[in-house]
């Protein structure tokens, strides 16, 4: 993920001081490497970790207009920050569902209609809400692995997902996708 352009996020005290893999430049060259070699791309943000609503703002831009110059991005995953008792932002607030739907209304605008919006089902309870705001990717649900990057969190079943998309007027689509 691009996760984030503020360079500000990697100054000391804060969510990316001391992680040279997550420095924003770093992470556009790679965006734009991958879109000038036509290799599809995921990316996306990662919100509430000390960001402001104009970087957030300033991130998207950046993945619409790397796409509008390599048409390469599949999709875009809005992930919000989850805490964890053993890393040091243990204590750090995640972002509210108002903030979550904000973001993710402001990228469904921002993004070209062709690159899928998602964001996790398994990370919040209230993932339903999610639909409302412009997604239209649950990302790589499984019932055979365990979500890698976030393991505490079980994906949700398949068919009560489905029967929940069901009850808010959607229909959940299997879909292949191949890297």
């Amino acid at each position: 993920l691009l996760e984030t352009t503020s360079r500000r996020l990697t100054r000391k005290g804060v969510a990316h001081y001391a992680c040279p893999d997550n420095v924003p430049l770093q992470r556009l060259r790679t965006l734009e490497r991958a879109g000038a070699a036509g290799v599809p791309f995921t990316t996306g943000l990662l919100i509430g970790i000390g960001e402001s609503w104009a970087e957030r703002v300033d991130a998207l831009e950046a993945i619409a207009a790397s796409h509008a110059r390599h048409g390469h991005i599949q999709e875009v995953i809005i992930q919000n920050f989850q805490r964890k008792p053993d890393i040091a932002m243990a204590e750090h607030p995640e972002p509210s569902l108002a903030d979550m739907l904000r973001t993710l209304a402001v990228a469904r605008l921002i993004l070209p209609g062709e690159i899928s919006l998602h964001a996790p089902p398994n990370l919040s309870a209230r993932h339903l809400a999610y639909l409302s705001a412009g997604i239209n990717d649950w990302g790589g649900i499984s019932p055979v692995t365990i979500d890698f990057i976030n393991p505490g969190h079980a994906w949700p079943e398949i068919e009560a997902l489905e029967q929940a998309c069901a009850g808010a007027g959607y229909r959940l689509e299997e879909r292949l996708t191949i890297y």
